[in-house]
């Protein structure tokens, strides 16, 4: 018998499109499975099969594979599909200050989407209507024959064969190829703090979405969420209602990265210098008073993740292996700490060096969680600490947005 490893419930739906999806493991194979949590859903789970033939058939060799699936009884049974995602990916890049390399892997995702979604002429279906609304468009626009609108990155696994994981939502009605474009860029630029570096870059305006274009597919967009939904009002929808009166309260105050320079005497005020920190990150260079022997850094005044994407002297890489982190854990180039006015301290200056280069991104989160994070690293446990690539899924989960 199969153990469960994960379970995950997508019921803020209506009842045809609520299901439930399984990881589960049997003689050390994991697989997933999607089961209809109510009768109306069967079709539905059917129907995520049909999609998947049809996808593998007109696109699966040219472009990508689509994630393996088989029915078996009422369930739809698929592969579990082990990698890096290009979300994480994109993510992982521009937290290394590697931005031009992030547009580059999104603009080439794009355009290889853009080729797979068109060749036909879009034209409005009652089919159509039914899912997106009475949307009208000015110009001609694009389609394809069948086309899954959710290949937003975080659904293509960066296996040996780029693999699409969920094809759930596709259709075999037209649907303009553009909208599956404008959904990519909203849900990997619009919506994801981390990859607001990539604003100067208006991916829109580069793949021919006017500004009317847009508004069209917002609206489309949101009537789609209302096909899913149907009459089901999801818990989400409800806070405003449930906390009447309320409103967030922030407070703008300008952290900064202090760095303390020892000079043999310990760390003090006297010896060390600020710069701010704006939107979550600090790069700087400075030079090194003469005799410094370590470096404290101090990142806020508020427990926080740090990620080191760069710590050099004189342009080589800092040991970091001798830091102290009190009341945190290092683990490669993150640092958690779970404690007011956090630092990291002891980084070696080597003999003769003159200047050290920062650069860091500092992410505030709960007191509470980074204590729980930490417990789990130094625990001893290997399957406690995530491979560094997902860290910093883990840690999105967690930020004050």
């Amino acid at each position: 018998m199969a153990d469960l490893i994960f379970t995950k419930y997508s019921n803020e739906r209506c009842r045809r499109f609520s299901i439930r999806t399984d990881i589960l493991e049997e003689n050390g194979k994991r697989f997933v499975r999607k089961i209809a949590l109510f009768p109306e859903g069967q079709e539905h789970i059917r129907k995520i099969y049909d999609w998947y033939q049809q996808l593998e058939k007109r696109y699966g060799r040219e472009f990508f594979c689509f994630n393996h699936g088989v029915l078996e009884d009422e369930s739809l049974l698929l592969d579990y599909v082990e990698g890096q995602t290009l979300e994480e990916l994109l993510d992982e890049l521009l937290l290394d200050g590697e931005s031009e390399t992030a547009e580059n892997r999104l603009r080439e995702y794009l355009t290889k989407v853009e080729k797979m979604y068109s060749g036909e002429s879009f034209v409005v279906t009652d089919e159509f209507r039914e899912v997106f609304g009475d949307a009208e468009f000015s110009e001609k626009m694009d389609c394809a024959a069948v086309t899954n609108i959710d290949m937003v990155c975080s659904n293509l696994v960066l296996a040996k064969e780029p693999t699409v994981l969920d094809y759930e939502w596709t259709f075999d009605f037209p649907v303009p190829g553009k909208y599956v474009l404008y959904r990519i860029i909203r849900y990997s630029q619009d919506l994801e703090s981390v990859r607001k570096y990539l604003g100067d870059v208006d991916f829109y305006e580069d793949y021919g979405i006017t500004r009317e274009m847009k508004l069209t597919f917002d609206g489309m967009e949101g009537k789609f969420q209302e096909y899913i939904t149907g009459g089901h009002f999801p818990m989400r929808e409800m806070y405003d209602d449930m906390n009447p009166g309320n409103a967030p309260l922030q407070i703008d105050r300008a952290e900064q990265l202090q760095i303390f320079f020892n000079l043999g005497d310990g760390y003090c005020q006297e010896n060390s210098v600020r710069y701010p920190i704006r939107e979550k990150k600090v790069s700087v260079k400075a030079g090194l008073p003469s005799g410094c022997r370590t470096i404290r850094l101090d990142p806020g005044d508020s427990p926080c993740a740090v990620y080191l994407s760069r710590i050099t002297f004189d342009g080589k890489d800092a040991s970091l292996k001798n830091t102290v982190v009190e009341g945190g854990y290092r683990f490669g180039r993150w640092v958690y700490i779970a404690k007011t006015d956090p630092y990291i301290a002891d980084i070696q200056v080597p003999d003769g060096a003159g200047e050290i280069a920062v650069q860091l991104h500092v992410y505030p989160v709960e007191q509470k969680v980074l204590e729980s994070m930490i417990r789990q690293f130094s625990s001893g446990k290997a399957s406690a600490v995530p491979d560094g690539k997902r860290l910093l899924s883990r840690i999105k989960k967690c930020l004050h947005r």
